[in-house]
This record gives structure tokens, C-alpha cells and sequence, in this order.
């Protein structure tokens, strides 16, 4: 049996749209001169990832990134937590957990620290106000 081309489109279309492969929901912006940017690739997979400067030697920040903020020391975001299964027949089985952390990426080293409750996060912030100077989360 042979597709035309209609099908084939609408196909690739589906496949994007809902499928494991880049799709309509794709989207990414630097996160201020950090280095890192925010990447968004459906409303479930939201992540801060670093860029060349420095690869995989950098901390990164996966899963359901709710919020975040940064300044020329830290980015500080509030994670949810997902648990992800191998993508299958063009769906991704996950489960959203109620789960939610406070991490931290220290800007000047490669130091990552989370998941860190509200109480944990107040503290630290308290403790160390220089350098969460301007972070609203």
C-alpha cells in the first residue's frame, strides 16, 4: 500500500506534535550571561541545562522546573519531581509527584545543591544574603 503525501504530512505532524522527537511545545531561552539556558520541550519536560562553557562538567537542573530566578552567583529554582518510564509507541508514561524541592546552581564553581526543602531554602538564603541578593522564589 502506498501513502500520499497528505498522510505522510499529517503523520509527521502527530508524530511531533505528540511523539517522543522535537515537537510544537519545543522552546528555550539563555537564563540571563549565565551559561545556561532554560529549555522547555512539552508541558511536562522543563529543565535548566548549561551551554558550551563548560558541557557536562556543569550542574544541571531536570524535570518540571516550576520557577526560577537567578543573579550573577546562583540560579535558584523550584522543581517538581517526575518520574519518567522509556518512551513507547509515541507516548511518554511519567508520573507527576507532589513532590517540590528548591534547588540551587552556584554560578561560580560546579557545586549543585538540592533538593533542599522551603525551611532548607529560607535558611540558606538568610545565611548567605550577598549572594542571594535579588532571588524571589
Amino acid at each position: 500500500m502506498r501513502l500520499g503525501p497528505l498522510r505522510i504530512f499529517v503523520g509527521a505532524m502527530l508524530s511531533a506534535v505528540v511523539g517522543c522527537g522535537p515537537g510544537i511545545a519545543d522552546y528555550d531561552e539563555a537564563v540571563g550571561d549565565t551559561g545556561y539556558r532554560f529549555f522547555r520541550t512539552d508541558s511536562i519536560n522543563k529543565a535548566i541545562r548549561p551551554t558550551s562553557r563548560c558541557g557536562q562538567n556543569c550542574p544541571s537542573i531536570g524535570g518540571k522546573i516550576i520557577a526560577y530566578d537567578f543573579n550573577d552567583s546562583v540560579i535558584a529554582a523550584l522543581r517538581q519531581t517526575v518520574n519518567y518510564y522509556r518512551c513507547k509507541e509515541g507516548y511518554i508514561p511519567f508520573e507527576i509527584t507532589p513532590e517540590i524541592a528548591y534547588w540551587v546552581i552556584d554560578l561560580k564553581g560546579t557545586e549543585l545543591l538540592g533538593p533542599i526543602d522551603e525551611a532548607e531554602f529560607s535558611a540558606l538564603r538568610s545565611a548567605q544574603r550577598q549572594r542571594f541578593m535579588g532571588i524571589e522564589l
